[in-house]
């Protein structure tokens, strides 16, 4: 059974995620090219930023397989993608496909699936 410290590390680890990538799309949206990140402090920082946050989420992820088996902790990894399908449409605009919309049914229907107590 997960404890509240699996949980929490779960949350920082998909927050830290969304976010690193995030801003990740933010400094190459705002510059022109991958070069031109170097001479642009405002992309270099969102970057750097984001570079902060995918460690916070390495350190996270640490936490998670420390204290959990690697099939429960490989299945809540299915939760990023949906989360990052999401926050592109909220924060990009990016469009959701018809096929996205059923891809996130299909893997919120699995994770509910996934946790069903087995009867031994």
């Amino acid at each position: 059974m997960p404890t509240n410290l699996t949980w929490l590390s779960l949350f920082v680890f998909l927050l830290s995620n969304l976010l690193s990538q995030t801003l990740y799309k933010k400094s190459l949206a705002s510059s022109t090219g991958l070069l031109s990140i170097i001479s642009d402090y405002k992309s270099l920082s969102l970057l750097a930023l984001g570079f902060i946050f995918q460690v916070s989420s390495i350190v996270s992820w640490l936490i998670i397989l420390k204290n959990n088996s690697l099939v429960w902790a490989g299945i809540m990894t299915s939760l990023l993608p949906i989360s990052l399908v999401i926050t592109g449409r909220v924060v990009f605009g990016e469009p959701i496909s018809k096929q996205g919309i059923l891809g996130i049914v299909i893997v919120t229907i699995g994770l509910l699936v996934a946790h069903i107590p087995s009867s031994k």
